[in-house]
């Protein structure tokens, strides 16, 4: 047990980064946020805390925010023997006044493990929606009018972003660089166009477990016209061809539209959901 007294914090920086992967390698409780950002990434961003004793790394914690408004918990980590709920309170409560400088109004975080839950509840946060988890595994689609969809180019994505800003309200909107990484990390990625202009997208990832629908915009006076089912049919269709017979999504509890759509194309819930929770700051 490390003594609380001999503790001090203080913002990583980019020399810290090969420590940043030893700690990480061998962190006793690591949490990291579900999107295409690598955690030694964070590493020179800002606000990325260490709790040390030392030059010892007991604890890190980092929720950079992007978009501004939000600071999602992208990363947290504590070390064999440091206590868990102390550490997460005193990186908390370092945290919260340097995202509020910021502008930021509210810090998310996905409980993705359940030993987060009671760390998140003891320090002012609470659960504000939940994100369902659906799975196709086949079956006869309808087809594709390929005409009005087209790749994702990279100079697609100011235009994409701004899809997402008004189809989104926040916690879930997505910054440019976020999209950034991940069109980099996408097996499809398209767009919707109509008259020329950018409508809808969707970003698909894959691996060997399957395909799995990452993100998938309409623009909201566009909605409602059938464009996000093309969408994914187009997805469904595209990584069928590239042996991929199997799709997973998640959406957001109270998104009803996106489930009906999802059901409608044959997705079932996988009956895992994972909890939001936030801590909304006086700005």
């Amino acid at each position: 047990m490390f003594p609380r007294s001999e503790w001090t914090i203080r913002q990583a920086t980019p020399a810290d980064r090969d420590d940043a992967a030893r700690f990480l390698a061998s962190a006793h409780r690591r949490h990291l946020h579900l999107d295409w950002s690598q955690p030694l990434e964070l590493v020179g961003s800002a606000p990325f805390l260490i709790a040390q004793r030392g030059r010892q790394w007991l604890a890190c914690l980092a929720c950079p925010p992007d978009p501004v408004d939000v600071a999602w918990l992208r990363l947290f980590a504590v070390a064999p023997g440091a206590p868990l709920t102390p550490s997460f309170r005193k990186l908390i409560q370092a945290v919260v006044p340097e995202v509020a400088r910021m502008g930021t109004s509210r810090i998310s975080a996905l409980a993705t493990r359940t030993w987060l839950r009671p760390l998140l509840e003891d320090t002012g946060f609470a659960p504000t929606n939940e994100m369902i988890f659906f799975e196709w595994d086949g079956g006869p689609l309808d087809p594709v009018r390929q005409s009005t969809i087209r790749d994702m180019l990279p100079e697609d994505l100011p235009e994409v972003q701004a899809v997402d800003e008004r189809a989104f309200q926040s916690p879930w909107q997505h910054s440019q660089k976020a999209l950034e990484q991940a069109l980099e990390a996408a097996a499809l990625a398209s767009v919707y166009e109509l008259e020329g202009q950018i409508v809808g997208y969707q970003i698909s990832t894959a691996s060997a477990l399957g395909a799995h629908l990452a993100r998938l915009a309409v623009e909201p006076r566009y909605q409602g016209r059938g464009i996000g089912r093309e969408l994914v049919l187009h997805a469904l269709t595209a990584l069928g061809r590239l042996g991929l017979g199997r799709m997973t999504v998640n959406t957001q509890a109270d998104n009803l539209p996106s489930q009906r759509l999802y059901q409608s194309l044959g997705f079932r819930e996988t009956g895992m959901r994972i909890r939001l929770y936030e801590r909304f700051l006086h700005v």
